[in-house]
C-alpha cells in the first residue's frame, strides 16, 4: 500500500499542516493561502514558469519540499526566465483566479 506525500514530504495522511480543519490556518513561513495544485493549475494554464523558491515561499515550506515533489515543473533549469519571488506569483495567481472567477 503505497501513500501520497504532502508538499511538506510526509505521509498526507499525518501532515499536521495539511490536515488543518482552520480555512484561517497556514503554515508560518506562508505568505499567501494558495496550494500547490492551484500554483500548478495556474503555471500551466498560462505557460508561465517559477522557481522552486518562489512557489516555496507561497506554500511557507522549504524549496527542497517543493523540487521533490513529482510532477513539479520550475523554472530552476534557467532554460526560460520565470517568476522568481513568491509576491510576484502570488499577485499574478491572484489576478488569474479572480479573472477566471469573472468569466
Amino acid at each position: 500500500m503505497t501513500s501520497s506525500r504532502c508538499v511538506h514530504g510526509i505521509d498526507s495522511r499525518f501532515c499536521a499542516v495539511c490536515n488543518r480543519t482552520s480555512k484561517a490556518s497556514r503554515p508560518r513561513g506562508a505568505i499567501g493561502s494558495a496550494t500547490l495544485p492551484e500554483i500548478q493549475e495556474f503555471l500551466k494554464v498560462e505557460g508561465a514558469r517559477a522557481t522552486s523558491r518562489a512557489i516555496a515561499e507561497v506554500l511557507g515550506v522549504d524549496p527542497r519540499t517543493v523540487t521533490a515533489q513529482p510532477g513539479v515543473e520550475t523554472a530552476d533549469d534557467g532554460r526560460a526566465p520565470g517568476i522568481t519571488s513568491g509576491t510576484e506569483l502570488l499577485m499574478r495567481l491572484t489576478a488569474w483566479k479572480a479573472q477566471r472567477s469573472t468569466r
